[in-house]
């Protein structure tokens, strides 16, 4: 596992192909980031927003066989009309299909029904092989005894999963928001076998490479632009730090 430090942008177009990418870029609501750059970047104009949004799946697309992206739900009509528009008219070898991330804790919201849920967004190449039998679970019927249950299912697009709280134990303080390890683990292992490679676009707090730990991977990495999320990552996840302008190359290497 490796964490590389420098631009999501700088690395995909050095990076030769990966089987799958992950990305959870900034929401653009001026989180309190630690880096002034990172909280500059989450208060872009909407525009210059959604267009760097277009050119992270651009320069993705064709580095990978399989790409998530998971952003806030207000994004949600101006990104599935950006991902329209590249798949019909620059990769029509990709296939949508629209995960809901449901919270079983939502946002608090004294005014309007608040947000409980997040999309991932999963492009995935026409080649490309999934591992269903890698997360299936227990069924309800299962659960209930019902002599009709075959086994365990392939679970369907809508994973109820637990947010990460302020008080969860598995908080990094330093992070405004962070995903699951549960989640990340459901991700990565749907998407890569043992030997193939699974890289997150953003770091943030480190939750691939936890959950690559606890999948026993080793081809796991995270690019994070902050250097002081890279060294906090570092120091939880014991992963090295290699700056991507550095002689980058990449994975053959590791």
């Amino acid at each position: 596992m490796i964490i590389l430090q420098g631009d999501c942008l700088e690395f995909l177009r050095r990076t030769s192909p990966i089987k799958c990418l992950f990305a959870d870029p900034p929401d653009n609501l001026g989180m309190n980031y630690n880096n002034l750059l990172v909280r500059t970047l989450d208060r872009r104009r909407p525009q210059d927003y959604y267009d760097w949004l277009r050119l992270i799946i651009l320069e993705a697309l064709p580095k990978c066989q399989v790409f998530w992206l998971s952003y806030y739900p207000d994004h949600d009509l101006e990104v599935s009309y950006i991902v329209r528009d590249i798949l019909k008219y620059r990769h029509p070898s990709f296939s949508p299909n629209k995960f809901i991330w449901r919270f079983t804790f939502g946002q608090y919201n004294d005014f309007d029904c608040g947000y409980g849920y997040r999309p991932i967004l999963r492009l995935k190449r026409s080649d490309a092989t999934l591992y269903p039998d890698a997360i299936r679970e227990t069924s309800r019927r299962q659960e209930l005894g019902d002599m009709r249950a075959v086994g365990e299912r392939v679970p369907d697009n809508v994973w109820m999963i637990p947010r990460v709280v302020g008080n969860s134990p598995e908080r990094a303080e330093w992070m405004p928001t962070q995903f699951p390890i549960k989640l990340m683990e459901r991700i990565i292992s749907f998407s890569v076998s043992s030997d193939e490679w699974y890289v997150d676009l953003f770091g943030g707090s480190g939750s691939s490479l936890h959950a690559g730990n606890n999948l026993k991977r080793t081809k796991i990495g995270v690019v994070e632009i902050d250097d002081f999320s890279c060294e906090k990552i570092s120091e939880r996840t014991k992963a090295p730090i290699k700056i991507i302008e550095d002689g980058f190359e990449f994975p053959k290497d590791y």
